[in-house]
């Protein structure tokens, strides 16, 4: 209405970060120290009801804070021939984590309503690993894999209308593959694939899922422009 005060937060937030670095016989250790913010998705502000599944429902909560994580890493990585090799040691510690909140209904039987609060303090654990292999000049293969043991607790309302304390904890595994190959006259190829496992949740886990794509392409001899093709979870 006219006149009226639209409020905005303070959206300043102070996010630090240092790292170090050496290199000792060909194997270069960096250490390091940030602070990083994750802003809720879109999806987690919306305050309208996605009913598509009528027995479980999901509203956003647009009061959402961002989260603010304090993140140790020390990482190594070194060349051996055509491997080039990285392992990363992690600990992440997050106070106010976004997490998914569910309650039975109370207008629709046996229905469930997600949302999200910044209830959650999660602390998390362990490494990702990377491997580029030069097979020939023309033809690269990565491998990568995430592999950590996160813990979750915090408050949230329960079926009975009382605040509880939760707890919950676990391992997360998650990786995939990428190639690049180039040919002759300007045609090359791509591939990749990613599998997440099942995640730990604040109430239970959150399942897994696969996705992969193949895909050419053919560069103009004047290298100005290019064209591809790309399938996606064809099968």
């Amino acid at each position: 209405r006219e006149g009226a005060v639209l409020g905005i937060g303070d959206y300043g937030v102070l996010v630090p970060s240092f790292n170090a670095s050496k290199t000792i016989k060909g194997t270069t250790l960096k250490l390091g120290y940030n602070r990083r913010i994750q802003r809720p998705g879109l999806q987690q502000l919306n305050p309208n009801f996605n009913s598509a599944n009528p027995q479980n429902i999901t509203v956003g909560n647009p009061s959402l804070k961002p989260e603010l994580t304090n993140n140790y890493e020390l990482a190594l990585s070194k060349t051996i021939k055509k491997v080039f090799v990285n392992a990363t040691f992690f600990g992440r510690f997050t106070n106010n984590a976004i997490v998914q909140v569910s309650r039975s209904s109370d207008t629709l039987a046996g229905a469930i309503i997600n949302t999200y609060q910044n209830v959650g303090r999660q602390h998390a654990y362990g490494t990702n690993l990377f491997a580029n292999i030069a097979v020939t000049s023309k033809i690269n293969v990565g491998l990568f894999a995430n592999v950590f043991y996160t813990s979750v607790s915090g408050q949230v309302i329960g079926t009975n209308g009382l605040s509880q304390e939760l707890t919950n904890s676990g391992m997360n595994v998650s990786g995939g593959v990428f190639s690049q190959a180039q040919f002759k006259n300007g045609w090359g190829a791509q591939a990749f694939g990613f599998l997440q496992g099942s995640q730990v949740q604040l109430q239970g886990r959150q399942g897994g899922f696969g996705f992969y794509t193949v895909g050419i392409k053919k560069e103009a001899k004047s290298k100005k422009f290019s064209l591809g093709l790309a399938a996606e979870n064809f099968l």
